[in-house]
């Protein structure tokens, strides 16, 4: 993730999480796919909606953001830490039986991204499951708000 992206996302931090809205429909599939009360990393968690809809199904949770400011205000709203966290410094082996990414590592440049994606695999259990989601496209920019995207 950019430095230019990780400004956007502290400056813009309140407004950003400021909707509580719904969790991701599709989060719910994946946590049924899941070993149950099993060991969650969501990467990416932003305001915290989705981090709390796993904790309310009972998972252990490890939530974690690039952005300090992001993962101050889920924190509070989950009631446990989120560590301050960017994807290439993921160095867990083994532990985690779902891993969820809900449009965060649309942030990796696509050179980078095979190299996340082998850590992502490394954290994970034998039987673990990943969920990801991606914008289409050809290629990778960055939007009016100077996010970077990859866009697969």
């Amino acid at each position: 993730m950019t430095d230019v992206t990780l400004r956007f996302y502290d400056t813009n931090a309140e407004e950003y999480a400021a909707n509580e809205g719904a969790p991701n429909p599709r989060l719910f599939t994946f946590l049924d796919r899941c070993r149950p009360k099993g060991k969650v990393l969501e990467l990416g968690t932003g305001g915290g909606v989705d981090a709390a809809a796993i904790i309310g199904r009972g998972f252990d949770l490890d939530a974690t953001d690039g952005s300090s400011e992001l993962a101050a205000i889920a924190s509070r709203r989950i009631g446990q830490p989120v560590k301050t966290m960017l994807f290439n410094e993921l160095d867990a082996v083994g532990i985690y039986d779902g891993v969820y990414a809900c449009a965060s590592l649309t942030h990796v440049p696509r050179s980078d991204l095979r190299g996340v994606i082998e850590k992502v695999y490394r954290s994970m259990t034998e039987n673990g499951v990943v969920w990801a989601s991606f914008k289409a496209g050809a290629e990778e920019g960055s939007d009016a708000l100077g996010r970077h995207y990859n866009y697969l």
